[in-house]
């Protein structure tokens, strides 16, 4: 029997491995130059950043993680992690079955149980330092196995060693004060690792925008000290001295220690024959205020993508918008790949220890839907309705108008008045005043008969 078609041979292996990168070898743990690495795997990689290689490895990531500590690049990042963490955490089942959906709820209540917004803002460092890594501390209890903490790690006491079978090829190691070097082999299902990449390289350390800030953060904070010398400079003028060729050395001392402490005194007195001007330095400190002004900006423009939120001089309401809808894609791009990460492991590994791993796990996401806001009021609408014959539907009217209807059939009046039945009405309750004819004119004339009241009024006895 002939074949329909014909499958390919599929490459297997890793061809490319990171540590035989010969642009790359300084990252190989034991490297000595001139010695080529033959990349046969299985090896404890560096970062692969010349900065932190210079400062001791993976010990000089505290130089990133100390750049959390500058005012603006906290500012900055504190906007976009604030963009994410206000937004409510969804949770969808993997289908309508009732299976799904059971597990769901299971993974939705854990994780509703959990600090999720402070485990959000800690795994979001990664942004700026390349990783972060939060440890989930499990505990089993009579509804089942139970995430309830995922504290976070210093990031400077994990290891990544080649694995081509592991994820993202490497497999993470514990550092101890037993073993420094090659480090612990760490249990499954126990270590969330959150990477961001500035640039695809692959490193295993990530690649965050720390690299990026470094030479900016320490540029400001010199442009900064520079200004404070220079002020002081420019607020008190230098002095100068002249004094006669016949003045000794002790004299010409004695009004150098007078001129040093002239900001502190209100008065000086100066020999005949000694004078003394004051040489104001030329320029201003403005010069640095802008250059710092501009590395500041630089600095909002690379973490949340604008720079307006929060500034005087914002430009127009049509530019601040924009700058909004640029920080939430931002924050969005985060927020998704944050999300896909704890959909691999938080949200799979509590499926895995309470229904099997062969369940299809819930996914987690954060709500980023906008809505668009309508200009239309309730007025608009009754117009709509009464000149053009159109009629809103119930679910637009409640999403546009922010509004909770209820069917007039359910709405029901609790306490002593009762429900009025549908079909009375304020018409039925008010009796029509009917037009008089000839019949109803002849009672009322016979009712109003005097004879007639006599005769009723004796017989009832009155």
């Amino acid at each position: 029997m002939a074949k329909r078609f014909e499958i390919p041979a599929i490459p297997k292996g890793e061809v490319a491995q990171y540590s035989a990168n010969p642009y790359n070898r300084q990252t190989v743990y034991g490297y000595f130059p001139g010695v080529m690495h033959t990349g046969t795997g299985d090896v404890i990689v560096r970062p692969n950043d010349e900065l932190l290689l210079q400062k001791g490895g993976i010990s000089a990531l505290i130089i990133y993680q100390r750049l959390l500590f500058d005012s603006n690049v906290q500012a900055a990042w504190e906007k976009v992690v604030q963009e994410i963490t206000s937004r409510d955490l969804i949770v969808e089942a993997a289908s309508d079955l009732p299976g799904d959906v059971a597990v769901k709820e299971f993974v939705e209540q854990q994780l509703y149980d959990l600090p999720m917004d402070e485990i959000f803002k800690g795994m979001l460092e990664a942004y700026v330092v390349g990783f972060s890594v939060g440890e989930v501390m499990w505990r089993r209890t009579k509804s089942g196995v139970k995430a309830y903490d995922v504290r976070p790690r210093d990031v400077r006491r994990f290891l990544f060693q080649e694995s081509e079978d592991a994820d993202m090829g490497f497999t993470m190691k514990l550092v101890t004060r037993a073993n420094t070097f090659e480090g612990e082999d760490l249990p499954a299902r126990k270590f969330v690792v959150f990477r961001y990449w500035a640039q695809a390289n692959g490193d295993p350390y990530g690649c965050g925008l720390g690299r990026i800030l470094y030479p900016i953060v320490k540029f400001k904070r010199r442009a900064l000290e520079s200004q404070l010398l220079y002020s002081d400079r420019f607020a008190n003028p230098t002095a100068v001295a002249t004094a006669p060729l016949s003045a000794t050395t002790s004299e010409i001392d004695t009004l150098y220690d007078h001129l040093t402490n002239l900001s502190q005194e209100t008065a000086l007195i100066l020999p005949e024959g000694y004078q003394l001007e004051f040489i104001n330095p030329q320029g201003s400190p403005e010069t640095f205020s802008q250059l710092r002004e501009s590395l500041i900006k630089e600095i909002n423009m690379l973490i949340a993508g604008e720079d307006e939120t929060g500034n005087t001089d914002a430009g127009s309401r049509a530019s601040s918008e924009v700058a909004q809808t640029v920080r939430e894609v931002r924050a969005q791009e985060l927020s998704e790949l944050l999300c896909a990460t704890l959909n691999e492991t938080l949200v799979r590994w509590i499926v895995d220890l309470n229904f099997g791993t062969n369940v299809i796990a819930p996914k987690v996401r954060r709500d980023f839907i906008t809505e668009d806001s309508s200009p239309l009021t309730m007025t608009d609408v009754g117009t709509m309705i009464e000149k053009v014959g159109f009629r809103p539907t119930r679910e637009w009217v409640e999403s546009t108008f922010k509004v909770e209807l209820e069917d007039p059939e359910e709405t029901k009046v609790e306490g002593p008045l009762q429900e009025i039945p549908p079909e009375e009405s304020e018409e039925e309750e008010a009796p029509v005043e009917e037009e008089p004819t000839e019949e109803t004119e002849e009672e009322e004339e016979e009712m109003e008969d005097p004879e007639l009241e006599a005769l009723i009024s004796e017989i009832l006895g009155e």
